[in-house]
């Protein structure tokens, strides 16, 4: 059963407060640092086609700092099923980097706040929706967590979490099948799917 809309808009506001009063904070010690974002920009197939470069801007350390970090299709539009093996094992050693390390928020300097740590280490949570790509990004969080490495499971990082897309209706996706066993949680966008495999959970539209 979802939650009342009276508890999630409760819990929207705690955290916000929260994000608020840590923002804060990350300003009172940091200052007004100040660092350019680059962003590239690919299409179905992995081509780069576009390349932007945001004006100067506050560097962000606190808890709305992201890294954006571009991972291989497993399997291309039209490509061909016998490459496709070859293509899925590319996307599984390219996802271990971000999975395992994220760039530096402030270029030479050692993490200093809590923030600034928590983005250096292994993710909390690995939040994926989609097809094959997801698949992968998860096997690769289940490989570090099997033999633990950089302590992965003992800390409890690397949870994961699937959300079913918002185009099935009344039976689950193929990755949805493969996932269901074996991720944290597993969430659908439409009630008719809730409890399926004993495990499917109903929060409503979310993506």
């Amino acid at each position: 059963m979802a939650p009342s809309p009276s508890s999630l808009y409760t819990l929207s506001l705690a955290i916000e407060r929260e994000k608020e009063r840590l923002r804060h904070q990350e300003h009172d010690a940091k200052g007004e640092i100040q660092s350019s974002m680059k962003i590239k920009v690919t299409n179905a197939d992995g081509i780069t086609h576009a390349e932007t470069n945001p004006p100067q801007r506050p560097a962000c350390t606190g808890p709305d700092h992201y890294n954006i970090a571009i991972v291989p299709r497993a399997r291309k539009i039209h490509q061909p099923l016998l490459t496709t093996p070859i293509s899925c094992l590319w996307t599984l050693y390219s996802s271990f980097k971000p999975l395992l390390s994220a760039p530096s928020l402030l270029p030479n300097q050692a993490p200093s706040t809590p923030y600034e740590a928590a983005a250096a280490d292994l993710p909390d949570l690995i939040i994926t929706n989609g097809p094959a790509t997801a698949v992968i990004i998860i096997l690769a969080s289940l490989v570090l967590r099997f033999f633990n490495i950089r302590g992965v499971n003992s800390r409890g990082k690397c949870k994961t979490v699937y959300v079913e897309s918002f185009a099935r209706v009344k039976t689950l996706s193929l990755s949805g099948k493969l996932l269901l066993r074996v991720v944290d949680r597993f969430l659908v966008q439409w009630e008719e799917l809730e409890g399926a495999g004993g495990r499917a959970e109903y929060w409503g539209v979310l993506v």
